[in-house]
């Protein structure tokens, strides 16, 4: 029951998005955090606005963030000094879970 009310919020919100004209792009089976991903990295110049901490990773030279919910813009250059880091692969190395390719099953 919660899923079909959660369907019929979702919508509802493309109908607004599309009155206002406001574009929007869905995939069955691919998660909005990828597909935000993909479009960073394709495109000549990106801003992504969201206060969701994993999309720092995409911060580039022509990818900027705006965290509305801490009033602040993050810039690739901005955020490595103030972090005191080389580049985005230490955010990366410190924040992501790593993968380990030994099957489950393995002896």
């Amino acid at each position: 029951m919660e899923e079909n009310k959660i369907i019929e919020q979702f919508k509802k919100l493309i109908e607004i998005l599309n009155s206002f004209g406001i574009p929007n792009l869905m995939f069955r089976g691919v998660e909005g955090d990828d597909l935000i991903s993909w479009i960073s990295k394709h495109c000549e110049k990106c801003k992504i606005l969201t206060d969701d901490a994993d999309m720092i990773q995409l911060l580039t030279e022509s990818c900027r963030i705006r965290r509305p919910m801490h009033e602040t813009e993050l810039t690739l250059k901005g955020y490595l000094e103030e972090n005191q880091m080389s580049d985005i692969s230490e955010f990366i190395n410190k924040n992501s879970v790593r993968y380990n390719p030994t099957p489950l099953n393995s002896s």
